[in-house]
């Protein structure tokens, strides 16, 4: 499959952003990235403070672009947290501003599904949302900016909506991560009341895949990226042990009770599959394989 595309990626010295630049480089993509700080000897990265509007005029000699894909962000813990709603927001409104006076046709932005809030069942696109931290908040409001900004020009948008991705290229520490590391140390892991709480974890390159498609497709509209597949705390557990080959006994310990022991991160992709063909096809235990062995934690 080829993909002759000029694409600006933000974010792209991050996870996901540099997950799906280097796949749209590998499809014959011009990709441009930009990041927050300069990387020697990466033509292909600029260094832009998308908080800054000024900064994004140094884009324009890099252009033009087909499209734009919007991953940069503020995470949890590195501002305050109206310092990190504002970043965020300010950034999104700047890049959005500038994709529409650039006349770019196309902005995919990387929001999250976590801006669903901590419920029980299944959430599909038309779930009402309920962020419950400020940088759900953010990705959300967001979202509705975008919808302003972008929605009614001639710029097509397209968001989506990523269930818990993981994979050997994330930056933070998650509790995929924390459980390899620690089974790889021989430590036993922990989990917090009866280990039912659950999550739908999507690997690395199936969130590349559904951009790479949403793009080709020209998708628009709000979208769920997950693998479909939720699992429980404690499958999580068993299944990073199994990787390991290390038996359950003994290495499974329930601490006190978990206050969010209700939560099921089920999220829909009916939506995705019928508009642009997504399917995940990397299963858990395949995912944390390549996992493990991309940090070094596990042999091939």
């Amino acid at each position: 499959m080829f993909f002759d595309h000029s694409v600006l990626v933000t974010g792209a010295s991050g996870f996901l952003g540099g997950v799906v630049m280097a796949r749209l480089q590998s499809l014959g993509s011009r990709v441009v990235g930009t990041t927050h700080a300069f990387f020697p000897g990466r033509s292909d990265l600029v260094e832009v403070n998308l908080e800054d509007s000024d900064s994004l005029s140094r884009l324009n000699r890099w252009g033009p672009f087909d499209a734009v894909l919007h991953f940069a962000a503020v995470l949890p813990g590195r501002r305050g947290d109206l310092e990190t709603l504002i970043a965020n927001e300010c950034m999104t409104y700047n890049l959005g501003k500038w994709t529409v006076e650039q006349k770019i046709g196309k902005f995919i932005y990387a929001s999250g599904c976590n801006v669903y809030g901590l419920r029980a069942d299944p959430c599909s696109e038309a779930t009402v949302s309920q962020p419950h931290n400020f940088y759900a908040v953010s990705k959300l409001a967001c979202e509705n900016l975008l919808n302003v900004v972008v929605g009614e020009t001639n710029t097509e948008l397209c968001v989506l909506r990523i269930s818990a991705p993981y994979g050997p290229n994330m930056v933070a520490d998650t509790v995929v991560t924390l459980f390899l590391k620690r089974v790889s140390q021989g430590l036993p892991l922990e989990l917090m009341g009866s280990g039912k709480r659950s999550q739908d974890f999507v690997y690395q390159e199936d969130v590349a895949s559904a951009f790479v498609l949403a793009l080709q497709r020209r998708a628009t509209g709000l979208f769920n990226i997950s693998s479909g597949r939720p699992v429980s705390m404690r499958e999580l557990a068993e299944t990073v042990l199994e990787v390991f080959g290390r038996p359950f006994a003994g290495n499974i310990l329930n601490l006190g009770a978990d206050p969010q022991e209700y939560y099921r991160g089920s999220f829909l992709t009916q939506a995705a599959v019928d508009s642009f063909g997504y399917e995940a096809k990397v299963g858990l235990k395949q995912g944390l394989r390549k996992t493990a062995e991309g940090l070094g934690l596990l042999k091939g």
